[in-house]
This record gives C-alpha cells, sequence and structure tokens, in this order.
C-alpha cells in the first residue's frame, strides 16, 4: 500500500518509495550493471571476431550474476530480520 502523504494512493508496489521490497540495493544494481556491460562487450567482440573480449564479456557477466545474487541474499535477510515476529 503506497503512503498517501507523498505517492498518492493509486500508486502502489514498484512506485511506492518506502515499500523495501521492491527496491533494489546496491549488489543488485551493480550486478545487473556488470551483466549488461558483460553482454555488450560479448557482442563486440563476436563483431569484431575477438575471442578475448568475447571471453571477457563472458566473465563480466557471470561476475554481475553472482553480484546480483549477492543482493538477493543481502535483501532476502534483510527483509526477514526486519519483520516484527518473525522467526528464523
Amino acid at each position: 500500500m503506497a503512503c498517501a502523504s507523498c505517492c498518492g494512493p493509486d500508486l502502489r508496489l514498484r512506485s511506492d518509495p518506502h515499500n523495501t521490497e521492491t527496491r533494489l540495493n546496491k549488489n543488485q544494481i551493480e550486478g545487473s550493471v556488470k551483466d549488461a556491460t558483460g553482454k555488450v562487450q560479448q557482442k563486440v567482440g563476436e563483431a569484431t571476431g575477438n575471442t578475448y573480449q568475447q571471453v571477457k564479456g563472458i566473465a563480466k557477466q557471470i561476475d554481475g550474476k553472482v553480484q546480483k545474487g549477492v543482493g538477493y541474499v543481502v535483501q532476502a535477510f534483510d527483509g526477514s530480520a526486519k519483520r516484527p515476529g518473525h522467526k528464523r
């Protein structure tokens, strides 16, 4: 549910800046950027026939996916720690 003071009653879930479940953390954002950068680097390597750039791009994608996964794990633990009455 959105807060009526700054978001208005019609805005829900993703547009609610106070809803921590839908906000991305630093690891998720940086991981997504690395993944996207790696995809571009891989495609440039394919287009130019540069195998080294292709491999570097794939490695960067893997690094980004791992970092993004770490962000999801951190988010899951943060969310469970903030819920009152939640047993771990």
